[in-house]
């Protein structure tokens, strides 16, 4: 699984530069590049819980591997319009989408199957060391897609994304793990009646809810540094060349591997609320250095802060996960992971806010309010104690 997990997370990230780097070719607009991160996260809010739905009720295996292998044949598509130079907006949205609608259907299962694999007591480091392995496709595929980027062409990371899926596939194929699929009717009525439930439960549970106040905040005004602030200050006050994106996010890696290792190792089991609160507030001051030495004349220390700003975002998400996991049982873990995901989907609000902002104030003055709204939602949440009560 850590394997199959790693190979997506090279996809993945293969795209992350890939994609922005095309919409600033084809379009040269930061509007546009918050629109496709839009694009791409919208099926998450559409299919939402029903994803988390079918985790629950089907084989997790199955549908990964569903997932696998059409996301493979829509990554082959993609790749072939690039190579023969017909990609246009038309192309990038529908990939865009088409992906959302491939990876809303997968996260649930990938993450939900984890505690199904581990005991209890260790499932803080199983998603730290899931996390951790994207982190270091975060840095090897990252500085491999800048590198073919800038030797053969932004075709070539589409590429390689092919492939990269197409290598997670026997990965898959060796999984076992415990059947847990439903029997029984299984038809529309049934699906609604535990999309429902899961809601219920989600808004029912501190430790759901509170979770989901914070990773809203999160993904509206952290994640959206990588998808659009990170290309666009690349190419811009910092004077990166194209396949310098790759390296900047290859150094983030680099400091969200040391982050999610640390988790991993130490694995805080109590006041994880707090610990969460906290890394948010500290994410907001990252931020705010980030943007601060993009106005130095040398790009040296951007490649620093960037790295500390890796080791942040890492401390969040394994935590995240953990607490949303355990605060459900085994046959509701797919929709809690899919609620989850609708605040993922908020990673496209704040790209596409940070879009707008970036072309009303410039990168740096827009990233500087992004970095206040995360330290100004911390406070709340700690005057508030909402977080407090997770444990």
């Amino acid at each position: 699984m850590w394997f199959a997990h790693m190979s997506n997370s090279a996809a993945q990230w293969m795209q992350m530069i890939g994609l922005p780097i095309l919409v600033i070719i084809v379009t040269e607009s930061p509007i546009h590049l918050g629109a496709v991160m839009l694009a791409r996260t919208v099926p998450a809010i559409v299919f939402g819980i029903f994803s988390g739905v079918i985790a629950d009720m089907w084989n997790r295996r199955t549908i990964l591997l569903t997932t696998r292998a059409v996301g493979t044949l829509l990554a082959v598509w993609f790749a072939a319009v690039n190579v023969t130079g017909s990609v246009g907006l038309t192309e990038i949205y529908s990939f865009a989408i088409l992906r959302g609608v491939v990876m809303s259907f997968d996260q649930a299962p990938r993450r939900a199957v984890i505690p199904s694999m581990v005991p209890p007591h260790v499932v803080v480091n199983a998603m730290a060391l899931t996390n951790g392995g994207a982190q270091i496709m975060r840095v090897t595929a990252a500085s491999f897609a800048g590198t073919i980027v800038a030797l053969w062409g932004i075709e070539t990371a589409f590429v390689a994304l092919a492939i990269f899926y197409v290598v997670g596939i026997p990965f898959l194929l060796a999984l076992r793990v415990a059947d847990h699929e439903r029997g029984g009717y299984r038809g529309v009525r049934v699906m609604l009646s535990d999309a429902k439930a899961g809601i219920a439960f989600a808004v029912g549970t501190p430790a759901m809810r509170g979770s989901l106040v914070i990773a809203g905040m999160f993904f509206i005004f952290g994640m959206s540094f990588t998808n659009v602030f990170a290309p666009v200050l690349a190419s811009g006050p910092l004077g990166l060349t194209e396949g310098g994106l790759g390296w900047l996010i290859a150094v983030m890696g680099a400091g969200g591997t040391t982050g999610t290792f640390a988790v991993a190792y130490f694995s805080p089991s109590h006041h994880r609320g707090i610990i969460l609160t906290l890394s948010l507030g500290a994410f907001g001051f990252l931020l705010a250095g980030m943007a601060g030495v993009t106005y130095l004349s040398t790009p040296v220390f951007a490649f620093v802060m960037i790295y500390f700003v890796g080791v942040g975002q890492s401390l969040f998400m394994p935590l995240l996960s953990t607490i949303v996991l355990q605060a459900a049982p085994e046959h509701m873990r797919g929709r809690a992971m899919a609620v989850l995901s609708w605040d993922r989907a908020l990673v496209s609000f704040g790209s596409v806010v940070a879009g707008f902002s970036i072309a009303a104030f410039g990168s740096q003055v827009a990233l500087l309010g992004f970095a206040a709204a995360c330290v100004f939602g911390a406070l709340m949440l700690l005057s508030s104690g909402v977080m407090r009560k997770i444990d």
